[in-house]
């Protein structure tokens, strides 16, 4: 406690449940991740496309694996379909607002498989 104000444990869940119940200083949990990735309109499309697969697919069970994907509304109708289709290819299901459900849709309609 004299030198360390907090503790931000980097681990599995039961590791930081035991810093958390054994500290004797605060300490910042992150048991359960919410984590997402935000594609800019400024973003190298081929690049952003292989860092959002690899935030989602590349492990399933980590804390900081992607939950939420949230798209610049200018390059989403270019940018949503090819991440579905990479996705689907790997068995992700994509759960979407309204507006990337009737991008999708609308991109379905026009190259079906």
């Amino acid at each position: 406690p004299e030198f360390v104000d907090v503790i931000i444990p980097r681990g599995g869940k039961g590791l930081i449940e035991r810093i958390s119940r054994d500290a004797k200083v605060p300490v910042i949990k992150h048991l359960d991740g919410n984590c997402h990735v935000y594609v800019d309109d400024t973003a190298e499309f081929d690049m952003a496309l292989r860092i959002v697969d690899n935030a989602k697919t590349q492990k399933y069970s980590p804390c900081n694996a992607a939950e939420g994907l949230l798209v610049a509304a200018s390059v989403a109708d270019h940018f949503l379909p090819e991440i579905a289709a990479i996705f689907a290819a790997k068995g992700v299901e994509m759960r979407c607002d309204p507006a990337a459900a009737a991008i999708l849709r609308a991109s379905e309609a026009h190259h079906p498989q």
